[in-house]
């Protein structure tokens, strides 16, 4: 490694010249290969100096991250995830009473059934039939209306969380130090923008009204069942405890197997990435079956880890299925014995069977709703990973002909004209420097917009 410097005045500090200059030029270059940057500055030489602070070694960064994410728990996990929600205050609002609205109305449903048959079978003679199905009608009428409401609203609200979530991850990979991006894949990276932030809105948006309305249809139906028949009711609850654990245990093993498969697709999409950009290497050693293999072990891991959770999936929810099935007879039995000793009549009876599966669906919709949520967590939180890092070295990489500049490791500050340069501007900083790379690389847009990335004069719309 060679470095040219002006002549130096003192250690490691770069001397003004006695005479102003326009313009002054550094070359950092290698004895095995072309220059592959000349820098050249609009300014006369400042002084730069170096001082070295106490380090920090790495253990002391984990440490400090076990401590912060043991801490955080699940329930912080929980309202970091929520408080996504903050920008949308209006519309989440109106979400709430839209989904209101549709589960009262979905409530009176088994209700108004039970009246029917009663009307029908003449069990209460001051019901009207004609009545009865009318108000019916024009409740479901207005209970679509909120539907609509609600869908359009929460889809909305989760795609800009979604745009948001997006936006700010690629800021904050973008203001990161180049050490970073040596450590991390550009896959990886890629991968958080595109799949988790499409995970984490989708579960902000369908999810979490679906679980908001299993749970309202939940607490309605069971109380609704405590005033049809409170005997039946305490027969249909019996189930509940032990899908309340199950769902539990459920949650937090999709949870955990989330996250791996993130992780593991993330991998793949890397190896995928790295090769395809490198393509030329690839042939030069023919290793191109070599490299099939190796992303179809990587997509096999994935696919395994699928397995597990459609495995895990299939076993509570069909033990779901079999246990309020199971309550179901139970209650109809009990229930075909009260009606034949005149204590029920046929009517609250199948208001009753109606929302029994109602409390069933609900639970199965609530232990869906929190499977998805963990599966939201353990995305988000490869997210906020991102969005809470800060730069190790904020304007360093602003000082580029430093080697240290490129990999973000080194010791000590850099003083210009005796003022750290992590206290400055980062972009003033940089405009301060014109970088005339050798192999530069081209974006996928025009020339000219090739050409307006490195200038600060050629605005957008500018022929």
């Amino acid at each position: 490694m060679l470095l040219r410097l002006p002549r130096l005045r003192s250690p490691l500090a770069l001397a003004r010249p006695s005479l102003p200059r326009p313009r002054a030029s550094l070359v950092l270059y290698t004895s095995r290969r072309p220059p592959p940057f000349t820098h050249a500055f609009a300014s006369p030489w400042r002084c730069f100096s170096v001082a070295t602070p106490p380090e920090r070694t790495d253990n002391d960064e984990k440490a400090a991250k076990v401590a912060s994410d043991g801490a955080a728990g699940r329930v912080g996990e929980v309202r970091r995830l929520l408080a996504l929600y903050a920008p949308e205050k209006r519309p989440t609002l109106l979400a709430l009473s839209a989904l209101s609205v549709s589960t009262v109305i979905t409530m009176c449903v088994p209700f108004g059934m039970g009246r029917v048959i009663d009307a029908v079978t003449a069990a209460d003679p001051a019901l009207s039939l004609p009545l009865v199905v009318g108000g019916l009608g024009g409740l479901f009428v207005v209970g679509s209306v909120a539907n609509v409401v609600r869908v359009d609203v929460t889809n909305m609200i989760g795609e800009r969380i979604t745009n948001r979530l997006r936006q700010d991850t690629y800021a904050a990979i973008l203001k990161q130090e180049l050490g970073f991006f040596d450590a991390s894949r550009t896959g990886e990276l890629v991968n958080r923008l595109s799949a988790d932030t499409t995970l984490v809105g989708k579960v902000l948006s369908d999810n979490v009204s679906n679980g908001l309305r299993s749970v309202g249809q939940a607490v309605g139906s069971v109380s609704m069942l405590f005033v049809t028949c409170p005997k039946l009711a305490l027969v249909m609850l019996a189930v509940v405890p032990p899908l309340a654990v199950g769902g539990v245990s459920y949650g937090r093993f999709v949870k955990k197997l989330t996250t791996q498969v993130q992780k593991q697709l993330s991998e793949a999409t890397e190896i995928a990435e790295e090769k395809l950009s490198n393509i030329r290497v690839v042939r030069w050693f023919a290793k191109e079956p070599y490299e099939v293999d190796v992303h179809n072990r990587k997509v096999d891991e994935v696919l395994a880890l699928a397995r597990k959770r459609s495995l895990a999936s299939a076993a509570f929810f069909g033990g779901v299925d079999f246990a309020v099935k199971m309550s179901m007879l139970g209650v109809l039995g009990y229930g075909g014995q009260m009606v034949a000793d005149g204590a029920l009549t046929s009517g609250e009876l199948t208001s009753f069977l109606l929302y029994t599966l109602y409390v069933g669906f609900s639970f199965a919709g609530m232990s869906s709703f929190y499977s998805d949520l963990m599966k939201g967590i353990g995305a988000s939180s490869r997210i906020f990973e991102l969005l809470e890092r800060q730069p190790k070295i904020r304007s360093l990489d602003a000082w580029s002909p430093l080697p240290a500049a490129f990999t973000g490791r080194i010791d000590g500050r850099i003083l210009l004209d005796g003022v750290d340069i992590s206290t400055l501007n980062p972009s003033e900083l940089r405009g301060l420097i014109g970088a005339v790379p050798q192999e530069p690389p081209l974006f996928a847009c025009s020339i000219r917009d090739n050409i307006a990335v490195f200038s600060q004069v050629v605005l957008h719309g500018q022929s």
